[in-house]
């Protein structure tokens, strides 16, 4: 059976979609067929397009694909859309219609289109299963149902019993995620890692897909992520050993004594990546308090991030991710800035950045970065980053 779902959505190709029609692969829990694009002017046509979408986002995730000509559910032709307006402004409104009437917003919902046949396209909707359901359609029902789930036939409505149990899910996923930092920190602090890092201050980061806490995810296997080493260079990029482990795939710059930074790669999906290099004790400021330069941080930090999203693209992880940056053993340090002095400590050990969601791998690295790295800034004084200019653009120069 041919399909689509294990594939990036911005890697379908026409000759994928033909698969499916060869394969003759059926509707079924994780993907469905349209021949047209929904009329949103016609009331009843919007509510089953929205119907269809939160009942993927509340069930697997799924595709909902327009452009195919099924029968009983089986695809027959690749008949493909004529869309006389630009094609992104078709997207922009689908996206738009989902957003506006769907509630909480879906995470991580993304949409493209497929050049068929020179000047036709199928549109793909991919709806991730959502760590954020149940979802709701706000559109006025008049008294119809509104929350909407998925099987093997099709979508059907939640009852109240059903409804009640996603939102204890839903609290559960994110309960799970805020302990999975919790615990990690505390496993670092504490040197239970699989190699030994030296006592110098760390930088952490996580990089955290939505779907490692989903119970019926893929793991990855050791090979997958021995052919991608290349991409899981640690925060200050140079040599380093690589091996699997229990956790799935560690490289580190020294995999047989200390180290001074390590990434850990698990068969979740979930990266985490760890320096002791960055902040060292024996920096100075004149009067004696530790410090370290504040553009050299946002530098590595900055180009770590957006190399381990890049990593997660490559190895078939989906979006949404959250990014999260911590701090270790950082307090009584100051952070050099561009100009002379400091103004303030920082007056605590651990510093947990405020967790950020990306939601696909288009997302505005920039606005991104300047979120979590002004909260570092903040930690230590100053009002913002000194390493974005006033239209929240990247500036930093520093060689990194």
């Amino acid at each position: 059976m041919s399909l689509i779902s294990d594939m990036s959505l911005y890697d379908i190709e026409e000759k994928h979609l033909l698969g499916l029609i060869a394969a003759k692969t059926p509707e079924m829990k994780i993907i469905e067929y349209k021949s047209e694009l929904p009329k949103f002017d016609d009331r009843d046509e919007k509510k089953e397009f929205l119907a269809d979408v939160s009942s993927f986002a509340n069930a697997s995730g799924g595709d909902l694909i327009y452009g195919i000509i099924a029968k009983d559910g089986v695809p027959q032709h690749l008949k493909g859309l004529e869309i006389e307006e630009p094609v992104e402004r078709k997207l922009m409104q689908l996206e738009s219609i989902i957003r506006s009437n769907i509630e909480p917003k879906i995470p991580g919902l993304s949409l493209r289109e497929i050049q068929i046949n020179g000047d036709r396209y199928v549109i793909v909707i991919r709806v991730p299963r959502s760590w954020a359901s149940p979802h709701m359609i706000t559109l006025e029902r008049k008294g119809d149902a509104r929350f909407f789930s998925r099987f093997s036939k099709g979508k059907f409505d939640l009852d109240v019993s059903e409804i009640r149990t996603a939102f204890v899910l839903s609290e559960t996923r994110v309960e799970q995620i805020k302990n999975f930092r919790i615990d990690r920190i505390g496993k670092i602090r504490s040197e239970d890692t699989s190699v030994l890092l030296n006592k110098n201050p760390k930088v952490i980061i996580h990089i955290v897909p939505i779907t490692a806490f989903d119970p019926t995810r893929t793991l990855l296997d050791a090979s997958i992520l021995e052919k991608n080493r290349v991409e899981f260079q640690q925060i200050i990029p140079g040599s380093n050993g690589a091996r699997a482990n229990f956790d799935g795939y560690i490289t580190c710059d020294n995999l047989t004594g200390l180290c001074g930074s390590y990434v850990q790669v698990f068969r979740d999906g979930i990266i985490e990546s760890v320096d002791a290099k960055l902040i060292k004790p024996e920096s100075k400021a004149v009067d004696g308090h530790l410090g370290f330069s504040g553009q050299r941080l946002d530098c590595h930090i900055y180009n770590s991030i957006r190399r381990y999203i890049s990593a997660e693209k490559k190895l078939a992880i989906e979006p949404p991710f959250l990014i999260m940056l911590s701090l270790s053993g950082v307090s009584g340090y100051v952070i050099f800035g561009n100009g002379m002095g400091y103004p303030g400590i920082i007056d605590r050990d651990v510093l947990q950045m405020p967790d950020i969601m990306v939601e696909s791998f288009d997302y505005n690295h920039d606005e991104v970065m300047k979120l979590i790295l002004d909260a570092v800034w903040n930690a230590a004084g100053y009002l913002e980053s000194q390493s974005f200019d006033e239209e929240r653009k990247w500036i930093n120069s520093y060689p990194c």
